[in-house]
């Protein structure tokens, strides 16, 4: 018998025998035997996730040490952008251009230190589908809508008469003043600029004949304003002769096929494009 201690330090007896404490310690032995074994794959994971934070963080300290926070490139849109909607066919879609060299790419790079660029074309598009197109379109209210489209899909290249071109070119141009009309309608001071006629075919191939080339030089006019009056009274990008050779179709080497240029002809359609006037924002 041993005397002890109870919890309140009053004395208590304590009845342990050898045989007691042989016993208790082969119960403990026995209990860390049964202990589950550590898992070393858990502990080499562990390792490596602490491996994998310390070398992000480490890039992450680099590349803010590092970074050019003035650089147009790096700055986040303000609210206070320009946004410029553009609508069209597919060459304003950029079909036939390699990634970022369409000409609406290029325009959107010059103007990323003050605009954000929509490109909202859509392939195979003629002016009755973009007028529905502009009508249902949902979009911010843009400041400034460019619409660019072919006189292609309005099916010049099929037409036999000269008869036929003249009431294409005619109902051409018809509309895009309702497309003009239809964007203001909408977007209220929205101003409206236009992309203008643009080749068709292979400078070395097929392309327009004699009656549709004097259609598309019909139009080409209409929009510098040397048919009209009063003028044409929106600002016009002139792609016929940056991107076109005397015939009306794509200059030698920049057609990707017979209705849109490759990047050497979208960069002849970008030389064209007066950025100055997208900055600006015409008066609607």
């Amino acid at each position: 018998m041993m005397a002890g201690f109870d919890g309140y330090g009053a004395t208590s007896d304590v009845h342990m025998s050898l045989a007691d404490v042989s016993l208790l310690k082969m119960s403990n032995d026995s209990h860390m035997n049964n202990a589950p074994p550590k898992n070393p794959d858990r502990r080499r994971w562990a390792y490596w996730r602490s491996y994998a934070f310390l070398f992000a963080a480490t890039v992450c300290l680099v590349v803010l040490a590092f970074w050019d926070f003035d650089h147009p490139s790096h700055r986040s849109q303000s609210a206070t952008s320009s946004k410029i909607l553009v609508v069209g066919s597919s060459v304003a879609k950029g079909e036939g251009a390699t990634k970022h060299n369409s000409w609406v790419d290029l325009t959107a790079a010059a103007l990323k230190d003050c605009c954000v660029v929509r490109n909202a074309a859509v392939g195979g598009l003629n002016t009755a589908k973009t007028l529905e197109h502009v009508q249902t379109l949902k979009t911010p209210t843009p400041d400034v809508v460019v619409v660019a489209l072919s006189l292609a899909n309005e099916g010049l290249p099929k037409a036999k008469s000269a008869k036929e071109c003249d009431e294409i070119a005619a109902r051409f141009l018809v509309g895009l003043r309702a497309i003009a009309d239809a964007a203001r309608k909408r977007w209220g001071d929205a101003s409206v600029v236009f992309g203008g006629v643009y080749p068709y075919g292979r400078a070395e191939h097929e392309g327009y004949d004699e009656h549709q080339l004097e259609a598309l030089r019909r139009v080409d006019m209409a929009m510098k304003g040397v048919l009209n009056d009063p003028q044409w009274p929106e600002p016009v990008f002139h792609f016929l002769k940056a991107a076109g050779n005397e015939r009306g179709r794509w200059k030698l080497g920049t057609a990707n096929n017979p209705g849109h240029p490759n990047d050497r002809g979208f960069k002849n359609m970008f030389s064209a494009v007066d950025v100055q006037v997208l900055r600006e924002k015409p008066e609607a």
